[in-house]
């Protein structure tokens, strides 16, 4: 979410983008391409909201994204792709098919 709590910013993985929408209206204000990777599966901001970053799934980088222009600035790679990064194939050796399941049993 915004900082001013007016706008949310959607990770859409099956376009590639980051969706800001307009949380009074519902109505999608700006899609942002993700500068490297593709299937964004986080996003969080800066402590002044001036900043957005997205964890890209497949690329192994994080796009930075400026709030007031909705444009990336930059992509700042993992030096993986983010799934392995944050220790989900550690249950099975293999990336899931689902970014963000939990494998049963954990």
């Amino acid at each position: 979410m915004s900082s001013t709590g007016a706008q949310a910013y959607v990770a859409d993985q099956g376009a590639d983008t980051v969706r800001v929408v307009d949380l009074a209206t519902g109505a999608t204000v700006a899609s942002v391409a993700v500068a490297v990777g593709a299937m964004p599966t986080a996003v969080i901001f800066s402590a002044d909201g001036a900043r957005a970053c997205a964890a890209d799934y497949v690329g192994g980088t994080v796009s930075v994204i400026d709030t007031a222009t909705k444009a990336v600035t930059a992509a700042i790679s993992t030096g993986g792709d983010t799934w392995s990064r944050c220790g989900c194939r550690k249950a099975t050796g293999k990336a899931r098919s689902r970014p963000g399941a939990i494998p049963r049993g954990r």
